[in-house]
């Protein structure tokens, strides 16, 4: 089996020329950068590792990268060679609504941009699919395939509006022919073994490029 999205790879071989700048000495700007956009998150997931770096889950969610910052911050990535950048961080992104305008602007900036999300505050309106025309990637955390399981594991009952928002990004690809790559996360452990079938079945129902499960 390939791994065609290069998930325990590198693409280093697509940037040689900023490699061999770094290797004659040149000062360089980074390749790619993972953002954190807030300090919060809607859901409260039993593994979170965001919880050792400061996510406050609901009582952050008023602690977000501000608007004028934040734009100013992917423009100049772009300005200084950043080439990709992805909003993951330690907290829940769309906490911060400023992250779909931002994701335009970064793509505008020449900068491709991803995002990671548990997806529930996705919005399906102009926002939103803006934001998909503008990515390389989503990604959707989650690793539950039963309303039961995702309230253990996720600690919400919001498990099917995740999947009405996963649902609706690949329905947009599709209709779009966007060139996002949809994907869908999982968290493997001990508790979240005997989601990984359930939740592979579910990734092929709803449509999504691929399900990766870490660790």
């Amino acid at each position: 089996m390939t791994d065609k999205y290069l998930m325990d790879g590198h693409k280093l071989w697509w940037h040689l020329d900023r490699v061999n700048d770094w290797l004659g000495g040149a000062r360089i700007a980074p390749l790619h950068i993972d953002v954190g956009l807030s300090k919060g998150c809607n859901i409260r997931c039993g593994y979170c590792f965001g919880a050792m770096q400061g996510n406050l889950f609901e009582r952050g969610t008023g602690i977000y990268f501000p608007r004028e910052p934040l734009l100013r911050y992917v423009q100049d990535a772009g300005a200084s060679g950043v080439r990709s950048m992805a909003f993951i961080g330690e907290a829940e992104p769309l906490v911060n609504p400023h992250a779909y305008e931002a994701i335009v602007c970064g793509k505008k900036a020449g900068v491709d941009m991803a995002l990671g999300t548990n997806g529930i505050l996705l919005v399906t309106d102009k926002r939103g699919e803006a934001a998909l025309e503008h990515l390389s990637w989503l990604r959707f955390n989650i690793s539950a395939a039963s309303a039961g399981a995702y309230q253990k594991i996720h600690g919400s009952r919001e498990f099917l509006t995740a999947l009405e928002k996963i649902r609706f990004c690949v329905a947009e690809k599709n209709r779009k022919s966007l060139a996002v790559t949809i994907g869908m996360q999982m968290v493997l452990t001990p508790e979240t073994a005997d989601q990984i079938i359930p939740l592979a079945h579910l990734g092929r129902e709803l449509g999504v490029d691929y399900l990766v499960i870490k660790q």
